[in-house]
């Protein structure tokens, strides 16, 4: 029995072929794996970039490893910084007033 697969890589290039029903399922599984390793070896790629790139502003004194990670540092309840302010800047930007800053926080000593 023959099989007719098409495969579209962006969306707009697509390969049509006609072959039997279990070698057009090998081939697109394939095919549909190898994409999925390019997507995945692209995204490690530009990870390593970046981070390579606040290291290294780190190192040569442009910026502090705090101001460059401070967004993704792991609180203790397993939530990140980032997530915890992004609701409270976009709170604080809409009313004009500061965010009271982490929930729980008291600072000792009279401050």
């Amino acid at each position: 029995m023959k099989a007719f697969h098409v495969w579209c890589v962006d969306g707009w290039s697509c390969l049509v072929f006609a072959t039997s029903a279990s070698k057009a399922k090998a081939a697109f599984w394939r095919a549909w794996k190898s994409e999925l390793d390019n997507d995945w070896r692209q995204a490690w790629r530009a990870l390593n970039l970046v981070v390579k790139a606040k290291l290294e502003a780190v190192e040569s004194g442009i910026t502090t490893f705090e101001d460059e990670f401070l967004a993704h540092i792991m609180l203790p309840d397993g939530s990140t910084v980032g997530h915890l302010m992004r609701p409270q800047l976009e709170a604080a930007y809409d009313s004009g007033s500061m965010p009271k800053g982490l929930p729980g926080l008291t600072f000792e000593g009279g401050r």
